[in-house]
C-alpha cells in the first residue's frame, strides 16, 4: 500500500508529516506545505510538523510565518537543538534581531555543545559586531571540545576566516595550509584556501587560487560555489576562453543565480562578444534588479554598442541603489553629452563634483581616524583627540567618530 493510499484510508499526523518530508525532498514545496498543515490540523502539538513546516516556509520565502512555526516547535519540544538553531539562523538575517539570534544559538549549544554551526554563527555575529577577539575565543572553545572530523574542519575554516577578517592574514593562511596538508582530500579545505588566495591582488596569487578551486572541484564535482569561483578567477586572469564553458555549466546547473550570468557576461565582454555579454548581463538583471555592479556593466556594454539611451536607463537604476557613488554621475554626464543632452549632462557633472568632494572628505576622515587610533594605542590621548576632532569636522555625521572623540577625551582626563 502506498503512503497516499494509507492516508486516504487512515489519515494520521505522522503520515501527513512523512508525505510533506517526501515532497520537500523532491523540491515540491507547494505540495509539502499543505501536507504539514494537514498534519498539524490532526495534531497541533506535533513539534516535528511545526519544524518541517517552518523549513518549507523558509524555502518559500515566508520568513515571518516560519518564525512563528519555529516558536511553536520550541514550545512543544524545548530541548530540540535543531529548532533553536533554525530559529537563530532565521533571526540572524536581520541585524536588529542579532540579540535574539544569539540567545537561540546559545540555547542550541546548551543542548548540544558539539553543534559547530551554532558556534560559527555566534562567532560571525561577534565579528560583525566588532568583537574579533570574542569570535576567535568562541571558535577555539568549540575546537577544544573535540568535535567530529567534519565539524572540526568547518570550525578551522571559520577560525581562519575570522583571523583574516581581523587583519591577521598570515594566521589565516597558516590555519588553512595546515588543514589542506592534514586533509588533502577535503574539497572544502581547498576551496577555502583558494578563496583566501583570491583576495590577493597579484595575478600569480590568483593563479594559485585557480589551482585550489580546480582541486576542490575535482574532489567534489558538485561543489557549484567552486565552479563559480573558478569562472570568476578565469575572468580576473583574462582567461575568457576558459571562463565561458565553466560559467555555462554553472548557469545550466543553477539557472536562478544571477551571479553566474553576470560573470558569463563579463567573459563574453572580455572576448568582445558584446551581443552575448548584453544578453547574459540583462538576464542577470532580470533575476536580481538590486545588484548595482551588474547595472554598471550593462551600461558599459550598451554604451559600447552605441545604445546610449538604454545605457542611461541602466545607470539611472544603479544610481537609485547607490545614490552616493560619485562615478555613476560622471558616467551619466558622458552619456548625456553623447546624446546631445547638455543640460542633463551639466546637472550630472554637478552631482558628481558634490559627491566626489564628499568621498574625499570621508577618505581623509578615515585616515585621520586611523592615525588617532594609533596615537591612542601609543598612550597619547591628546594627539588622538586632535585627530578625532579634525576627522569629525570632515565627517560630522559619523556616529563612530563622535563616540571616539568622547572616549578619547575621557581617557585623557586625570583620574580623581
Amino acid at each position: 500500500m502506498t503512503l497516499w493510499q494509507s492516508i486516504q484510508e487512515r489519515p494520521t499526523a505522522g503520515a501527513y508529516n512523512t508525505l510533506g518530508v517526501l515532497y520537500a525532498a523532491a523540491d515540491r514545496i507547494s505540495c509539502a506545505i499543505p501536507a504539514f498543515e494537514s498534519a498539524l490540523r490532526l495534531d497541533s502539538a506535533n513539534w516535528e510538523s511545526h519544524y518541517n513546516l517552518a523549513l518549507a516556509l523558509i524555502r518559500k520565502g515566508d520568513r515571518k510565518r516560519a518564525e512563528g512555526e519555529l516558536h511553536s516547535a520550541i514550545q512543544e519540544k524545548p530541548d530540540s537543538a535543531a529548532a533553536h538553531f533554525a530559529l537563530g539562523t532565521l533571526l540572524k538575517k536581520d541585524e536588529q534581531q542579532w540579540p535574539a539570534a544569539k540567545e537561540q544559538f546559545k540555547q542550541t549549544l546548551a543542548i548540544d555543545p558539539h553543534q559547530a554551526q551554532a558556534s560559527i554563527a555566534l562567532a560571525e555575529i561577534a565579528m560583525k559586531s566588532g568583537d574579533g577577539t570574542g569570535a576567535i575565543s568562541l571558535l577555539e572553545t568549540a575546537l577544544r571540545l573535540k568535535p567530529s572530523a567534519q565539524e572540526e574542519e568547518l570550525l578551522e575554516i571559520a577560525l581562519a576566516s575570522t583571523y583574516v577578517g581581523g587583519g591577521d592574514r598570515d594566521k589565516g593562511f597558516e590555519i588553512l595550509k595546515s588543514l589542506v596538508r592534514d586533509h588533502p582530500g577535503s574539497a572544502n579545505a581547498h576551496f577555502s584556501l583558494g578563496e583566501l588566495y583570491a583576495t590577493q591582488a597579484r595575478d600569480e596569487i590568483a593563479q594559485t587560487a585557480v589551482s585550489e578551486y580546480e582541486e576542490a572541484l575535482r574532489l567534489d564535482p558538485r561543489m557549484e560555489k567552486a565552479r563559480l569561483a573558478l569562472g570568476t578567477a578565469f575572468n580576473r586572469l583574462k582567461r575568457y576562453s576558459d571562463a565561458v564553458p565553466m560559467l555555462q555549466e554553472y548557469i545550466a546547473r543553477l539557472p536562478e543565480d544571477d551571479l553566474g550570468f553576470y560573470q558569463l557576461g563579463l567573459a563574453y565582454e572580455g572576448q568582445n562578444d558584446l551581443n552575448g555579454a548584453a544578453r547574459e548581463l540583462q538576464h542577470a538583471v532580470s533575476l536580481n534588479r538590486h545588484r548595482p555592479e551588474t547595472l554598471y556593466v550593462v551600461a558599459r556594454v550598451l554604451s559600447k554598442q552605441g545604445q546610449s539611451s538604454a545605457a542611461i536607463s541602466s545607470l539611472d537604476a544603479a544610481a537609485k541603489l547607490e545614490p552616493k557613488r560619485a562615478e555613476t554621475h560622471r558616467e551619466l554626464a558622458l552619456l548625456h553629452d553623447e546624446a546631445g543632452q547638455k543640460e542633463l549632462a551639466s546637472a550630472e557633472r554637478a552631482r558628481y563634483a558634490a559627491l566626489k568632494s564628499r568621498e574625499e572628505r570621508i577618505t581623509s576622515a578615515g585616515k585621520l581616524n586611523e592615525e588617532a587610533n594609533a596615537f591612542l594605542q601609543a598612550g597619547n590621548p591628546e594627539a588622538a583627540v586632535k585627530n578625532y576632532r579634525k576627522a569629525v569636522q570632515l565627517s560630522p555625521t559619523d556616529a563612530k567618530l563622535l563616540q571616539s572623540v568622547a572616549c578619547s577625551e575621557q581617557t585623557r582626563r586625570p583620574a580623581r
